[in-house]
């Protein structure tokens, strides 16, 4: 398994299988284990290639079925890269420094800085360095270790999976729960592990559980319709306008309108009746299923806050060194983290305020 997307909690009932393995997740939550989520700007993998032995740097493209990406110098970053300044210039900059660490197998992160990113700034009278790789701001004291590292030089990686194998078909994931990998003068490696004290069960609404028929909505949510990328297409679009009534009319009439604007780009009748004979049957499938949707939704609804109140409590128990705001029309804005990444047997789930970060991170995308 590669760490190459990790699902929203809430979104997990709509995956096959999805809706027992999130309920298992919630029920066994005391038993998870959970690492703090970074806002990074790339995610940075490297290592040992477990084949040939030698270090590489790159990015989730490493993983790449067909045409994997493997740096194993700087000619590689700059014949791969040649088209993105940005990541080319991070990737050289840490091609040495990550080196430094002689890892022996293949981890990944999120880049937080590399030493040319960093910025020093006033807040309060006191002096912090400022981060911000994506959308939220990470400032550091001048007393944290954070900020004495970085400032010496160091870039800062926040590496939460380890993969083991002797070949790149057979790497093992696993995700980090404590810093296995120490900071060094090149590269500082900010703390992941969460002290999870959460002891009651957790569980979604039984009325709405009994609702739910799961042998059904994993049915209709497999490979054979396209009804679970539309359902996730309208749900982030509901997060974008921050509008989560979600319902039956405005999914279909979502999909209509979708539809309709593929079959303008369409040049012939024959690929336009093709693609209107799918809406069609993707609307009467919808319609013929709307109570067990509407249900789903309300399932989608009671999970969204048995997260909030996890994440409330780990909130509360756990505390960082990286301070977290949100640049709002140039003024700082406190928050906090990003989420959390919890695991529990071959579950992974991420748990993130969509309401808040994703919709922000929707909206500096535009």
């Amino acid at each position: 398994m590669k760490n190459i997307h990790i699902e929203h909690l809430e979104d997990g009932i709509f995956e096959p299988g999805g809706i027992k393995n999130v309920l298992s997740v919630l029920r066994n939550f005391k038993k998870c284990n959970v690492t703090r989520k970074y806002d990074g700007e790339t995610s940075i993998v490297c290592g040992r290639d477990p084949e040939n032995k030698n270090f590489f740097l790159g990015t989730k493209s490493v993983f790449n079925t067909r045409t994997p990406i493997r740096c194993y110098s700087t000619k590689d970053i700059n014949k791969y890269y040649s088209d993105n300044k940005k990541l080319r210039d991070d990737l050289k900059v840490l091609f040495d420094l990550l080196r430094t660490l002689n890892l022996k197998t293949v981890l990944q992160g999120d880049l937080l800085c590399c030493p040319n990113t960093i910025k020093t700034s006033l807040v309060d009278i006191n002096e912090y360095i400022c981060l911000q790789p994506n959308t939220i701001v990470y400032l550091l004291d001048k007393n944290s270790l954070a900020y004495q590292y970085i400032v010496a030089g160091a870039c800062c990686i926040a590496f939460h999976t380890e993969y083991k194998g002797n070949s790149w078909n057979n790497l093992k994931c696993q995700f980090l729960s404590k810093k296995s990998i120490r900071s060094n003068n090149s590269v500082y490696i900010p703390e992941i592990a969460i002290v999870n004290k959460i002891e009651k069960n957790i569980s979604p609404d039984k009325t709405i559980l009994e609702l739910v028929n799961t042998r059904v909505i994993d049915n209709l949510f497999s490979d054979k319709y396209r009804l679970r990328e539309y359902v996730k297409r309208y749900i982030n679009t509901g997060i974008r306008r921050n509008n989560l009534n979600y319902s039956i009319p405005l999914l279909t009439e979502y999909i209509s309108t979708d539809y309709a604007n593929q079959i303008r780009e369409l040049k012939t009748d024959k690929g336009k009746l093709r693609k209107s004979g799918e809406c069609e049957k993707l609307i009467e499938l919808i319609r013929y299923n709307a109570e067990r949707l509407f249900n789903l939704f309300s399932l989608h609804n009671n999970i969204v806050k048995c997260k909030t109140e996890i994440m409330k409590s780990l909130d509360e128990t756990n505390s960082s060194e990286m301070q977290t705001y949100f640049l709002t029309e140039g003024k700082l804005e406190s928050t906090s983290h990003e989420g959390y990444v919890a695991s529990y047997k071959d579950s992974v789930y991420k748990l993130v305020d969509r309401c808040e970060f994703s919709r922000r991170n929707f909206q500096q995308d535009k």
